[in-house]
């Protein structure tokens, strides 16, 4: 029973590292990169086959990238085409000169930061598309990438090539959008509990209310509920100051 389940631990960590790779070649994984992140598993054709299923749920392409006019709303393709538009004009770091520029960022020279962030905006755009559909707007997600990416930049001490820096700034990013869909997703649980408990509250209160054949009092419903008498005000107050069956005056 152990040893299965730490195969199937095994298997998690290492999908969870082939989708960080995908995202960070853009939403591509090839097919040989599938098998190798499982070295120590011998997928069946099944595993490979629901593999697939999970990336194509996840907008990652196998040796192709997906369309993502599939997945964006036209609103967001229209946001996308605008900022795309508005960020055309800023100018790639050449090969040649990549080494340099990032020595001279990781020093603090402004133009040179200047110039890291012009060069990884578009790759933000290209990452955010990767996070659609999950509760967070695509502009609200290039905005916290954006800011990511500069904030990001403050960490380019422990990086000793512009290879690794893009891996620090891109990583960065990742794990910024990653967190606003946490907090996004978080925010609705809580939404969605305190609305079951006023839901409840109200429940309550209605058939207690018929026990008693009058209103109930706060204190009442709070001692009934197990609750206190704060929370039932404050779902009270969110429920425009009334719930039915509730004595709503002061005790």
């Amino acid at each position: 029973m152990e040893h299965i389940e730490q195969k199937e631990e095994a298997f998690k960590k290492s999908l969870e590292l082939l989708m960080t790779l995908a995202k960070k070649q853009g939403g591509v994984v090839s097919e040989d990169q599938i098998h190798n992140s499982f070295p120590e598993i011998e997928l069946s054709l099944e595993q490979m086959e629901a593999i697939r299923e999970y990336l194509k749920l996840n907008k990652v392409g196998i040796d192709e990238a997906v369309n993502y006019d599939d997945y964006i709303t036209l609103e967001e393709k229209d946001y996308l085409t605008s900022y795309l538009t508005e960020i055309s004009g800023i100018k790639q770091i050449m090969e040649t000169e990549k080494q340099v520029v990032f020595l001279e960022s990781s020093t603090g020279n402004p133009n040179a930061i200047e110039k890291m962030i012009g060069h990884f905006l578009p790759r933000v755009a290209d990452i955010a598309k990767l996070y659609t559909g999950q509760g967070v707007l695509l502009e609200d997600l290039i905005g916290e990438g954006n800011m990511a990416l500069t904030l990001g930049m403050q960490m380019l001490g422990e990086a000793v090539s512009f290879e690794e820096a893009e891996q620090i700034l891109i990583q960065s990013v990742m794990n910024a959008m990653e967190q606003l869909i946490w907090n996004a997703t978080q925010s609705d649980r809580e939404d969605e509990t305190f609305l079951q408990k006023m839901n409840r509250i109200a429940e309550t209160a209605f058939e207690l209310a018929q026990d008693l054949e009058r209103e109930v009092l706060v204190s009442e419903l709070a001692k009934e509920m197990d609750e206190s008498e704060e929370v039932i005000l404050e779902c009270i107050k969110m429920a425009g100051g009334k719930i039915d069956g509730i004595n709503h005056e002061s005790e």
